[in-house]
């Protein structure tokens, strides 16, 4: 079980540098196409980033689990709005 929890961990950690990777070039002025295709993994990535926080700092479990609630249900509706701006 810790090994399997190592192993997410790590690949938590990854994809949150590969995301940060990802965005670098929409800083350097992208056309409005790029920004569009990008802004989900922006969202992912501050997804990833909130979740960290809650992990490392907020030690009663109640709060925890209400927070990774909050931070999912903000990015569902996050995701959804691009997608129902893309169509």
């Amino acid at each position: 079980m810790n090994l399997l929890k190592h192993n997410l961990a790590y690949l938590h950690w990854w994809s949150q540098r590969l995301t940060a990777i990802i965005i670098i070039p929409w800083l350097f002025g992208l056309n409005i196409n790029a920004i569009v295709l990008l802004s989900p993994l922006l969202v992912l990535h501050f997804r990833m980033g909130l979740e960290t926080i809650f992990e490392d700092y907020v030690h009663q479990n109640n709060t925890k689990i209400l927070g990774f609630l909050l931070i999912r249900a903000f990015t569902l509706y996050a995701l959804y709005d691009i997608f129902e701006f893309l169509i």
